[in-house]
């Protein structure tokens, strides 16, 4: 089989989604621009100021979620076997999924159920789920920053350690979630959005790396850009994440290690 370069599967992409006629969505925005490196950046404002139903490029089974941030409120959607190739966290017997926002927690959950794990899904109410996630007798946890500052008092009782700790988010304050290590074996920082998924992990150290999660390209434009290499529902193409980073590495045009400011 003929080896295919990221340049190759990128420009196949943007052919892909220049000839669609599912949607318009990209072609609108690229103009004549027809190669990967000539295309413009997008952003949230584009996802914002156009309904998902102007910028789905495949109907299958899925899951439609409300993202809200500071410049507004927009849908986005996964299918599930896209949901199924993301690697939000690490494979074990009894996970917990416990996320501030509602829509991810049901993303994050039927992720485990595609991969025939049945997880512990955490109630809004702190002292329910540190029950629930004693009498379960968890394994692993998928979570954010503002959750699991709710679950030490569970992990500060724990007498073995969890198999693996994966906190998702766009930032991370290592002075707060350093102490976390010791309540894992592994500790993994997975940079996500709501409406790309995950693009890029690190393990937990004092001054973690992080290297792009595979199908997911990354360049640095006062930013990064994230293209991934998949046709979602809708497409991620040099999409500006606005993640600042910092002691980069590069092949060619592409960032292969960062640290995050």
């Amino acid at each position: 089989m003929a080896f295919e370069s990221t340049e190759d599967i990128c420009a196949n992409l943007v052919s892909r989604v220049h000839t669609s006629l599912e949607s318009e969505f990209y072609a609108r925005r690229w103009g004549d621009a027809k190669t990967f490196e000539t295309i413009p950046l997008i952003s949230r404002f584009d996802f914002i100021k156009t309904p998902l139903s102007k910028r789905r490029y495949k109907n299958e089974e899925g899951l439609v979620k409300i993202v809200r941030s500071t410049s507004g409120m927009f849908l986005s959607e996964l299918s599930i076997s896209d949901i199924e190739k993301e690697e939000y966290g690490v494979r074990s017997a009894r996970p917990m999924v416990y996320l501030s926002d509602t829509y991810d927690a049901m993303e994050k959950s039927l992720w485990c159920y595609e991969h025939d794990m049945v997880p512990l899904i955490g109630e809004k109410n702190a002292a329910i789920s540190i029950v629930a996630a004693r009498k379960y007798h968890i394994d692993s946890l998928i979570t954010d920053a503002p959750s699991l500052r709710t679950l030490s008092p569970f992990l500060e009782s724990m007498n073995e350690k969890l198999r693996s700790i994966s906190i998702l988010g766009s930032a991370f304050t290592l002075s707060e979630i350093l102490l976390y290590r010791r309540f894992a074996q592994r500790v993994r920082l997975v940079l996500a959005l709501p409406e790309t998924g995950a693009f890029a992990a690190a393990e937990m150290s004092e001054s973690p790396v992080f290297t792009p999660l595979p199908e997911c390209i990354l360049e640095y434009r006062d930013g990064l850009v994230l293209t991934k290499l998949r046709m979602l529902t809708t497409p991620i193409i040099r999409y500006s994440v606005g993640i600042l980073v910092k002691e980069l590495k590069h092949e060619g045009t592409f960032c292969t290690a960062f640290a995050l400011y």
